[in-house]
């Protein structure tokens, strides 16, 4: 992949189905993060439809240029993108989606600067499927919006069902 640019969704959504399956086998470890631009549909109504569009391809586009060549980035709704981060413990993603979160700070569109953003990251635990990984990513993500913080929260891993 080229890495500054964003992948479609379906194409995410094939290449996050592939890569869990190969942690699983392999029993590597495997991340993935959400940033989400927070109050984007005022964004919308204060600067148009045109410049909503043209800040996010921009917040889209530093995201995709601020993770390695071996990450993959995509927008998925809105305002959250996704990153996959193959071979890559939560810790490790967390420290990565920061300094991508701080990079966002230098995006400057339509007149708009310093957008408030929210990340999380979730590791992939064993026999996990990737619907399972996304839910726990984004209920982190939305943990990370009400907290209204710079942080990126790393969502709790699953209770084991002690069968």
């Amino acid at each position: 992949m080229n890495p500054s640019r964003l992948l479609s969704l379906q194409a995410f959504s094939v290449q996050l189905e592939v890569d869990v399956q190969r942690a699983h086998r392999y029993g590597r470890a495997l991340s993935i993060a959400l940033i989400a631009v927070d109050d984007v549909r005022e964004l919308g109504v204060r600067q148009g439809p045109a410049a909503r569009e043209a800040i996010l391809a921009a917040i889209g586009q530093a995201i995709a240029n601020g993770v390695r060549g071996a990450d993959l980035a995509c927008r998925t709704v809105g305002g959250e993108f996704a990153v996959l981060f193959a071979e890559t413990r939560a810790d490790q993603a967390s420290r990565a989606t920061r300094r991508v979160v701080i990079g966002l700070d230098d995006v400057a569109v339509a007149g708009v600067r310093g957008l408030s953003v929210a990340s999380a990251v979730a590791e992939l635990t064993s026999n996990e499927d990737p619907e399972a990984l996304l839910a726990r990513a984004r209920e982190a993500l939305e943990q990370a919006r009400a907290d209204r913080g710079r942080q990126v929260a790393i969502a709790a891993r699953p209770r084991s069902t002690g069968v």
